[in-house]
C-alpha cells in the first residue's frame, strides 16, 4: 500500500520483481535522487528466503540503474535480516538510526 500511490513510480523510481517458476518471490525498488541510488523495499516472499533471489534481483536492479544514471553512490537502510546480504554485496555501515516504538 505504501507504494500504491499515483505519481510514485516514474523514471527516477523503478520497481523490480523476481519470479521463480512463474511465481513472484522477491521485490526491490531503486530511487535516483540527489546524485545517489536509494535501495528500498527489498523483500522475499515467505518460504522463498535464503535461495539468492533477492541478491540476484538487487544485483540486476543496481546494474540497470548504474547503466541508466552512471556509477553513483548507493544508500539503504538495512534490517538485521538483510544486513548480511548487503555486506556480501559490498555495502558498508555508515551509521545507525533509532526507531520509535510506543
Amino acid at each position: 500500500e505504501l507504494y500504491d500511490v499515483e505519481g510514485v513510480w516514474g523514471p527516477e523510481f523503478q520497481g523490480y520483481a523476481g519470479y521463480a517458476g512463474g511465481e513472484p518471490v522477491t521485490v526491490a525498488a531503486i530511487l535516483y535522487a540527489a546524485g545517489a541510488l536509494g535501495v528500498y523495499a527489498v523483500a522475499t516472499a515467505p518460504g522463498h528466503g535464503r535461495r539468492g533471489y533477492a541478491e540476484a534481483l538487487l544485483r540486476h536492479a543496481l546494474a540497470e540503474s548504474r547503466q541508466r544514471w552512471g556509477k553513483r553512490r548507493m544508500v539503504l537502510q538495512a534490517t538485521q535480516q538483510g544486513l548480511s546480504l548487503y555486506r556480501r554485496m559490498g555495502f558498508a555501515g555508515a551509521g545507525g538510526f533509532l526507531v520509535y516504538s510506543s
